[in-house]
């Protein structure tokens, strides 16, 4: 992954991009603490009119990192799965409206049951100090990870999740952190309060084009958006999600 070049040799001024919002425009990943009201609002009903949209091989279209198969999680493949109307929405709604020489890097979509519960007990083992919210619980069965919970899965087993990055002639970006690095400065609007910086721009120009497509933010990770989850019905007003858990053999 390389950081933004310090020059660009095209003509290209992001200092009209408004500030990223934070707090409670954003949406936080709830704990499973969740509060009584929180849980009543997700049990308002399953997921809706596209849960039967097929994942498709994101990698026909779009750069594919897959990160974590390249890392050896347990659970995942060489493909990088996405709901077929994301993918759609990425090349058609946000990849085209960008600058030229920009494009999008996808770091990850699908998870499986599986690489959501290794990448959870990584993570959030016993004695791990690290700020809740980065990685969502597994399934609502830990000895059983394909038991998933049919009415708030993690948003990675929707298909609806995807976490990329803006590309520079084919190149993936980092934009001021690398792709899971769970610090602050991680945080989608980490880098407003301080000095103008390319990176802060491109995170901008990031959150832009994806939410004017139609995306939902998330608060602490740069890279990750969603459409048809849970999060994104949350972010926008809607009673219940498009897309429930599922599989690239459904």
């Amino acid at each position: 992954m390389s950081s933004p070049p310090d020059e660009f040799d095209i003509d290209l001024d992001l200092s009209s991009l408004d500030p990223l919002p934070t707090g409670s425009v954003l949406q936080k990943r709830p704990s499973r603490g969740a509060s009584a009201g929180q849980n009543e609002r997700r049990e308002a009903g399953p997921a809706g009119v596209a849960s039967d949209e097929p994942l498709v091989d994101a990698g026909r279209d779009l750069l594919c990192v897959n990160c974590y198969h390249r890392a050896g999680w347990a659970g995942t493949s060489s493909t990088t799965w996405l709901r077929r109307g994301v993918v759609a929405r990425l090349l058609e709604s946000v990849q085209l409206d960008l600058p030229d020489g920009f494009g999008l890097a996808v770091y990850d979509g699908w998870r499986s049951p599986q690489t959501v519960t290794a990448l959870y007990d990584h993570f959030y083992g016993e004695g791990s100090d690290l700020e809740p919210g980065y990685l969502a619980p597994p399934s609502k069965d830990p000895d059983d990870p394909d038991n998933v919970d049919d009415i708030d899965p993690p948003p990675h087993l929707t298909g609806g999740a995807v976490d990329l990055t803006l590309s520079w002639r084919g190149t993936p970006l980092s934009l001021g952190t690398p792709f899971d690095e769970f610090t602050p400065r991680a945080h989608l609007a980490a880098l407003e309060s301080g000095p103008a910086t390319l990176d802060r721009d491109l995170r901008r120009l990031l959150f832009t084009v994806m939410t004017e497509a139609g995306f939902a933010p998330y608060e602490q990770e740069w890279w990750h958006y969603s459409y048809g989850d849970r999060a994104w019905a949350d972010h926008h007003g809607h009673a219940a999600p498009l897309y429930g858990a599922t599989s690239p053999n459904r």
